[in-house]
């Protein structure tokens, strides 16, 4: 993944961003994606279909800064185990994966890719991206093969679901516009670690701004006390144990 900063600039200004949306079925995958290029859109969603084309998908946008709604709760997982396997999953593989992340609520397999969520920011409780959107008066489209069921889809189920899931990346696009302040602002963390005096890898930097800010908080407690609290349960903040 990309380093979020260079030559002290703005990742606005000097990492290009994707937007993402993937779906597992057990006989069907589908990501789709668009190019963002600043804050500006850089072309159409565009959607593959096997894992081994999103993997040369993601190669090909190494550089860039993936940006998902409530892609850290599942989508993440999703492209992790496309990376850890250079693309040599199965879509049946990749649906008892995401069977798997839905339904656990505790243990989750180790992630290697995470994007920017930009629904963290937002103050909708669980609704999905098309009920927020739907609630703001803008059509929705909802595939009626999306989810459904365990077989092979013809051409044309396909291409709705593709339909799907591009709105998604659409819709995605928007509400990343309109949240960019919160972007903005999740970089400030990046500041916050260097004035106390620690150097962060430049793999881990993607992490640290991507992440919610209860795991910011957990991360800065556990960099910054060397006596963590193993007993600290506590979601929303951090106590520094130390002198």
């Amino acid at each position: 993944m990309a380093k979020p900063i260079q030559n002290g600039d703005s990742v606005m200004e000097t990492v290009h961003k994707v937007v993402f949306d993937v779906e597992c079925m057990k006989h069907q995958f589908v990501l789709s994606y668009r190019r963002l290029n600043g804050y500006k859109e850089d072309g159409i969603p565009h959607s593959v279909h096997t894992p081994k084309d999103a993997y040369n998908a993601m190669k090909e946008n190494a550089d860039a800064l993936w940006i998902g709604y409530n892609s850290n709760e599942y989508d993440d997982y999703i492209m992790s185990a496309i990376l850890e396997s250079e693309g040599e999953v199965t879509a049946e593989d990749l649906a008892e994966l995401s069977s798997a992340i839905i339904e656990t609520t505790n243990r989750k397999p180790r992630k290697c890719f995470t994007s920017y969520d930009c629904f963290d920011p937002i103050n909708v409780g669980m609704r999905s991206l098309k009920m927020f959107c739907g609630s703001s008066g803008r059509s929705t489209y909802d595939s009626p093969y999306s989810f459904k069921e365990d077989r092979y889809y013809n051409d044309k189920e396909v291409r709705e679901i593709e339909r799907y899931c591009e709105e998604d990346v659409e819709y995605t696009t928007e509400v990343f516009l309109n949240e960019k302040g919160f972007f903005e602002a999740s970089l400030s963390r990046l500041d916050i670690i260097s004035d106390a005096g620690y150097d962060i890898p430049p793999e881990q930097e993607i992490q640290l701004v991507c992440c919610k800010g209860a795991s910011f908080s957990r991360r800065l407690f556990e960099m910054l006390c060397g006596t963590r609290d193993s007993s600290d349960n506590c979601r929303t903040g951090f106590w520094l144990i130390h002198d």
